[in-house]
C-alpha cells in the first residue's frame, strides 16, 4: 500500500490530466449521442434527402448529418489521438523523472530490486491506464451505433480501433513505448519526444499487418447509404477492373464486418505481446543503467 499510495503521489498530474482527457471524450461522446439518437435517419434518407418532396421519414437528415459530420466525427478523431497521449504522457514520468530530479539513486537503493521497483509501479500505472481509457472506448461504441444506427456496429468495421478494447490495448502499447523511452534517455521531454515518434512507427507497422492473419476478399463496391453493403472497412482501396491496368470502384479488397472481432483480438494480442517484450525492456534498462 506504501508503494500504491507513493505512486499515485508522483506522478498525480499525470493520473489527472489521462483522467480529465478520457472525461472530456466521454462526455462529449454521450452528449453527442443524446442529441443524434432522436433522430436517427433510416439508410436510405441519405440518397431520398435529393428528392422533392423529402419522404416524412427523412425531414431530419440534414441534422443527422450535421451532427454527424461536425460533433460526432470530432469525437471520433479525438480517439485516434487520446490512447497514444495519454500513454506516453502517464508512461515516460515513470523512470525517466526519478532520474532527471536526481531521486532514482535514493528509490533504488531502498527498494529490494530494482526490478520489482519497475514492475510494481509499471503494473499499477498500466491498470489505472486501462481503466481510464475503458470508459471513452465504451462510450464512443455507444455513440458509433448512432452514427450508422442501420449497420451493427458489433460488426461494422467503421471507426475501427477508435472504440472498443483496441483503444484501450494501444493506450497501453503506448504506455509501455514511453516508460522504455523514458528509462533510456532519462529526461521527461526527450523521451516524450521519442515516445510520440515509436507510437508513430509502431503504429504504422501494425497498419501493414491488418487484417492479422485474416483472409482478404474481393467485395462488392461500398455505399454508405446501404446496409446491406456497407459492412467492412477496405484495407487495399481500388483494384484492377480492366485488362489495360485500369481501376475503379466496382471491387474492393477488404474483410467482412462479422469478422471484426477477430481482427480486434489478434490487434489486442500482438498490442499484448508488444507490452510484455517493451517491458522486460524497460526493466533490462533500468537494472543496468546508472541513476543519473
Amino acid at each position: 500500500m506504501s508503494t500504491v499510495r507513493l505512486t499515485l503521489k508522483l506522478h498525480r498530474f499525470e493520473i489527472l490530466a489521462v483522467v480529465a482527457g478520457a472525461v472530456v471524450v466521454a462526455g462529449a461522446a454521450l452528449a453527442v449521442w443524446s442529441m443524434m439518437a432522436p433522430i436517427a435517419t433510416p439508410a436510405h434518407c441519405i440518397e431520398d434527402r435529393f428528392l422533392d418532396p423529402v419522404p416524412q421519414e427523412c425531414l431530419t437528415t440534414e441534422r443527422f448529418l450535421q451532427l454527424n459530420e461536425e460533433y460526432a466525427g470530432k469525437v471520433m478523431a479525438a480517439m485516434a489521438v487520446l490512447p497514444f497521449i495519454a500513454g506516453a504522457l502517464l508512461g515516460v514520468s515513470l523512470v525517466a523523472r526519478e532520474i532527471e530530479q536526481r531521486t532514482a539513486s535514493i528509490a533504488w537503493s531502498l527498494s529490494a530490486s530494482r526490478r520489482r521497483w519497475l514492475l510494481a509501479r509499471f503494473g499499477l500505472l498500466a491498470a489505472i491506464l486501462g481503466v481510464v481509457l475503458a470508459l471513452p472506448a465504451v462510450t464512443a461504441g455507444v455513440l458509433e451505433g448512432v452514427r450508422m444506427p442501420w449497420i451493427d456496429p458489433g460488426s461494422s468495421f467503421h471507426d475501427y480501433a477508435l472504440r472498443g478494447p483496441v483503444v484501450v490495448a494501444r493506450g497501453l502499447a503506448a504506455f509501455a513505448i514511453a516508460v522504455l523511452a523514458g528509462a533510456l534517455l532519462g529526461r521527461v521531454l526527450p523521451g516524450l519526444i521519442v515516445a510520440a515518434v515509436g507510437c508513430l512507427v509502431a503504429f504504422n507497422l501494425l497498419a501493414v499487418a491488418m487484417p492479422f492473419g485474416q483472409p482478404i476478399e474481393k467485395l462488392p463496391a461500398q455505399d454508405y447509404g446501404m446496409p446491406d453493403r456497407y459492412d467492412l472497412m477496405t484495407w487495399n482501396g481500388p483494384v484492377e477492373i480492366g485488362g489495360d491496368g485500369t481501376t475503379g470502384t466496382e471491387a474492393f479488397w477488404g474483410v467482412p464486418g462479422e469478422r471484426l472481432r477477430e481482427v480486434e483480438a489478434r490487434e489486442v494480442g500482438v498490442l499484448g505481446a508488444g507490452v510484455l517484450v517493451l517491458a522486460g525492456l524497460a526493466v533490462a534498462v533500468v537494472d543496468r543503467r546508472r541513476p543519473y
